[in-house]
């Protein structure tokens, strides 16, 4: 009878090292701060951001606290800051803890946003009190027996839907419910006749767009059921109910609310009218004339003339990503680069990254024609749109949260460029 004991342990043994993987960055000594809602951990040099953010935290805890229940327990922010990740994940298992990746995004790679600390902490902060254990019978059997808080097994598109609605609730955020990239991938997927099934709504799918389904579609089929019943509450019921999350029908209608399938026929329909009126009024726009000079899909950026040339970066599955020299309607590919470039006498400055073991990206450097001039260095920084003025080197360094405008002194050696070491 001893013996699922002995597997239990066998298996915990054998996952040890999955249980003692670090979440923080091992270079940093941290320190914590604790308020009446939360414990911010954070590195000792960040401590006046750390009181910030925990402030804020705390002005969001109060907002949701309005028409979300908030059990009286501490949720755990952990802040991890020079990384390339800009994102936050959220665990309800033992200690509710949200660990934040704060470097920001570029604009354009995740949302339209003003303050993205903001909605950060409230998509993740959502999730907290959605999934967080609760009180009953059926609920406390169901942790028992499978180990996992109840509500972690509803649906991702509920799930991931709910935060990205809260996190889009003040206009002046945005955020994604009605972002313009939300809006033109649901346009083109009514164009193509690839609307996810409500399966796939709360599921995922096997195509694209593979990770923005949960989030997007689900937010905007929540956002339908809540204009339909005029009550954003008795949606979010759902997630206090006795009933197990598999038994989802029966949280809709012990709510008042209809099936999941007919509000499902509503969203598609509301989304198909929308699209519909704006295809009619795009028709209605004069075109003005212009002239085409690329058109192979893919990524254009960072337009630059420089000597009645025509220099852009281009990502595309046709040829190399890098910079491209437009002369005469011919092509000619010059360097590789991600984070803007500066142009002087036919020479090129970029900003690329530096990559560690292979694939996690740790630097990024400014390089002169394919060559580094700053070497890398353990100091995870991002350098990033240089400039070149009177043999000075600038540009902007971030080193996640903070942002610093850097010169360095050059010293030129015929065509090539080098540090010059201070005295």
């Amino acid at each position: 009878m001893f013996k699922p004991v002995k597997i239990i342990i066998l298996a915990f043994l054998l996952n040890y090292s999955l249980y003692t993987q670090p979440i923080t960055q091992s270079f940093y000594n941290y320190k914590t701060i604790e308020t009446k809602h939360f414990k911010i951990h954070f590195p000792e040099n960040y401590k006046d951001f750390a009181n910030l953010f925990l402030q804020l935290a705390e002005k969001i805890h109060y907002e949701l606290s309005n028409i979300y229940f908030i059990e009286n327990k501490k949720t755990h922010l952990v802040l991890i800051f020079c990384h390339d990740i800009s994102n936050a994940y959220t665990t309800v298992y033992g200690m509710d803890t949200i660990v934040f990746y704060l470097t920001q995004p570029q604009i354009g790679s995740f949302a339209n946003y003003k303050d993205w600390y903001r909605q950060l902490i409230i998509h993740e902060y959502v999730h907290i009190i959605t999934l967080r254990p609760y009180k009953g019978f059926l609920n406390n059997t169901f942790r028992i027996l499978f180990g996992v808080p109840p509500n972690l097994s509803l649906p991702n598109g509920l799930i991931e839907g709910i935060a990205v609605v809260e996190e889009s609730n003040n206009k002046e955020l945005i955020g994604r419910l009605y972002d313009a990239n939300t809006n033109s991938l649901l346009r083109n997927q009514l164009l193509y006749n690839k609307f996810p099934t409500i399966e796939e709504i709360f599921g995922g799918s096997y195509y694209w767009p593979m990770e923005d389904i949960n989030y997007l579609y689900g937010a905007r089929f929540i956002q339908t059921i809540i204009d339909k019943e005029g009550s954003k509450k008795q949606f979010l019921l759902i997630f206090y109910s006795k009933h197990l999350p598999v038994f989802l029908r029966l949280r809709f209608k012990e709510n008042h609310l209809k099936s999941y399938d007919e509000y499902y026929k509503d969203f598609k329909q509301n989304e198909y009218n929308f699209y519909k009126k704006w295809f009619r009024d795009k028709m209605e726009i004069s075109i003005t004339p212009y002239e085409q000079l690329t058109f192979n899909g893919g990524e254009k950026k960072y337009l630059k003339l420089f000597n009645d040339r025509l220099y852009y970066f281009e990502k595309s599955s046709f040829r190399s990503t890098g910079i491209y020299i437009l002369n005469s309607n011919s092509l000619f590919y010059k360097s590789i680069n991600l984070n803007d470039y500066y142009i002087f006498h036919e020479h090129i400055l970029t900003s690329e990254p530096i990559y560690y073991n292979g694939n996690n990206i740790i630097n990024y450097n400014i390089f002169y024609n394919k060559k580094e001039i700053i070497e890398s260095t353990n100091k995870t920084t991002r350098k990033w749109y240089p400039l070149l003025y009177k043999n000075t080197l600038i540009y902007i360094e971030k080193n996640d949260p903070y942002i610093s405008l850097i010169q360095v002194p050059l010293i030129k050696e015929k065509l090539d460029y080098y540090v010059q070491e201070k005295q």
